[in-house]
């Protein structure tokens, strides 16, 4: 274990030697590393909410998707019938999920929604996407592009 004197050491042996005497310097590095790629995250942040802001605006607009929720609302009360939840005036949007979940004999909720539509010659109401500029093919995300 011989000690060798600084001025005999290499300019890298003398930098990892002096860098390791540096406090928290693996914070420093995540920070520093994290700084770099800043501005072009937050410049990509912004455009995803921005475009969920228009497609929030759309929807808001949007006359057939209000009459798609009208009527998903009135099978609900239909379905519910009989139980503290019938007769709803409405339901949280996180549930529209539930049409994909409940099914009897192998159809979904969504699937019988769907027919339904079709049956009463209301096709158009499920072409409420129409009325949706800002969700074309190239702005089309998935959860994976709204991570942090």
């Amino acid at each position: 274990d011989s000690k060798v004197a600084p001025e005999e050491l290499d300019f890298a042996e003398v930098f990892v030697l002096g860098i390791n005497k540096v406090p928290r310097l693996q914070q420093y590095v995540k920070a520093w590393i994290f700084s770099l790629d800043f501005e072009e995250r937050c410049s990509s942040l912004k455009k995803n909410i921005s475009q969920l802001v228009s497609l929030r605006n759309e929807l808001m607009k949007s006359v057939q998707f209000k009459k798609f929720l009208a009527e998903v609302l009135k099978i609900g009360n239909f379905i519910n019938a009989g139980n503290v939840k019938k007769n709803s005036f409405g339901f949280r949007i996180s549930q529209l999920g539930k049409l994909l979940e409940m099914k009897n004999k192998g159809v979904t909720l969504l699937e019988f929604t769907v027919n339904y539509f079709i049956s009463r010659n209301e096709v158009k109401i499920l072409q409420f996407y129409k009325e949706l500029p800002s969700l074309s093919k190239d702005t089309t995300r998935s959860k994976a592009d709204f991570a942090i």
